[in-house]
């Protein structure tokens, strides 16, 4: 298998600017820039969208929710940890922080 992490914008971690860049009305920038490695993954036949698997805990569990219902069609499963979303989502996985889930067949 392979795993890949997203440098998102959003963080710190590269500035000011590039944090402001994903944050408040700037926020659609994470979530496009979250897609388009998925986007990348499947194009560069890394793997297909049947199997690629998401996953993100706190902010990025709801990271993973938006964009499981913003590009269904992109990913196999969602792994949402520890975020505040609504679980009528059938391919979203939501884990409490006690480790409970419950996934909802598609």
């Amino acid at each position: 298998g392979i795993l890949a992490i997203a440098n998102i914008r959003g963080g710190g971690e590269y500035g000011e600017d590039w944090q402001n860049a994903g944050r408040k009305l700037n926020l659609q920038n994470c979530l496009t820039d979250f897609q388009s490695v998925g986007d990348y993954l499947v194009k560069e036949k890394y793997t297909n969208s049947s199997k690629l698997v998401i996953h993100g805990g706190s902010h990025g569990g709801m990271l993973v929710g938006a964009c499981t219902n913003q590009r269904p069609d992109l990913y196999g499963a969602s792994v949402a940890s520890v975020g505040n979303l609504d679980s009528d989502s059938p391919k979203i996985l939501v884990v409490s922080q006690a480790g409970a889930g419950c996934s909802i067949p598609r």
